[in-house]
């Protein structure tokens, strides 16, 4: 009996999600300048490189909202099905519906209110012939409030992507990464992935669940435009001592020409720490806002813990 992939291919989710960051930059910015290690009382903006102290903690969880402004895939029903893919080259299918700026679909909704509840359908398939797909639904408390005098984050446009993890820096980086039914562990230099959260298989590459993390989406959306945050004033943010910033009317005007809504930009830095916290970016288009939403919570949390599966598959040679 040949060895089942339980998963869904990494590099052709990236792929998707290449497109869906178009309109955050041109490509992600990586500071060159040391981040530092607390936030400076006096800073109008936001210093550069804050993702880098990301690192430093010890450990966190984090949530994350690609938005989209495209049309979603059909979405299956409620619940949860799987069936193995019998190629270790299984890939995603997504649509990304046009080359138009803005976040591409993958088959993936959800609602933010008082709780968030996400549903996310991802489809995987081998050469054999045989596919897999998922669909799952789950409920999650919403992060922190916004002030009052921010505009409140829309609702997830269908077509959007709902990432949510736990990242631990302790004894080496250990990474769980979950979308919709699809997850990734990563411990060290190994790696699984799984569509039931029961059967696991090894992961292609390890190195590319780094690029779904908050640090490396912090690149594209924000490190470019730091310089048009002012701050505006000390706030807690996820239990967090932080100080907060808004985006300024020239950092808007780089939209001017798209309608649809308000363009908003807002990001909290820890005083101490000086990581990022939490933060929206999102581009007015017709029908529903591009751009992107974190949040940083359950820092240095001793529950965050992140361990390998084991019920592992091996792949077939």
């Amino acid at each position: 009996m040949p060895a089942r992939r339980f998963g869904v291919s990494l590099a052709a989710l990236l792929a998707v999600l290449a497109v869906a960051t178009a309109c955050g930059s041109s490509a992600p910015s990586v500071s060159s300048t040391a981040p530092p290690a607390s936030l400076p009382p006096d800073a109008k903006s936001p210093p550069a490189g804050l993702a880098a102290n990301l690192d430093k903690l010890k450990s966190y969880r984090f949530s994350e909202i690609i938005y989209s402004a495209l049309p979603a895939e059909p979405v299956a029903s409620a619940g949860a099905s799987a069936a193995a893919a019998s190629n270790a080259g299984a890939s995603l299918s997504a649509s990304a519906g046009s080359a138009s700026p803005g976040p591409a679909t993958a088959g993936a909704s959800a609602t933010i209110g008082t709780s968030a509840t996400a549903s996310a359908s991802a489809t995987a398939s081998g050469s054999a012939g045989a596919s897999a797909s998922a669909s799952a639904s789950s409920t999650r408390a919403s992060p922190s409030a916004p002030l009052a005098s921010s505009p409140p984050s829309p609702a997830v446009a269908a077509g959007s992507l709902r990432i949510e993890g736990t990242m631990v820096n302790l004894g080496g980086r250990s990474i769980r990464i979950s979308i919709g039914a699809v997850q990734y562990v990563v411990v060290g230099q190994s790696g699984w992935t799984t569509v039931d959260g029961e059967v696991w298989a090894p992961l292609d590459n390890v190195a590319d669940v780094t690029d779904l993390l908050p640090a490396a989406y912090y690149g594209t959306w924000f490190e470019p435009h730091v310089s048009g945050f002012g701050a505006v004033g000390d706030e807690t943010r996820n239990d967090v001592a932080c100080t907060h910033y808004s985006g300024s009317e020239s950092l808007g005007n780089l939209y001017a020409s798209m309608t649809g809504g308000t363009f908003q930009a807002e990001l909290w830095v820890a005083r101490n720490g000086a990581f990022p916290v939490g933060g929206r970016y999102l581009v007015p288009q017709a029908g529903s806002p591009s751009g992107y939403t974190f949040e940083i919570t359950n820092v240095d949390d001793p529950t965050n813990v992140v361990t390998a599966p084991s019920n592992v598959v091996p792949l077939s040679s």
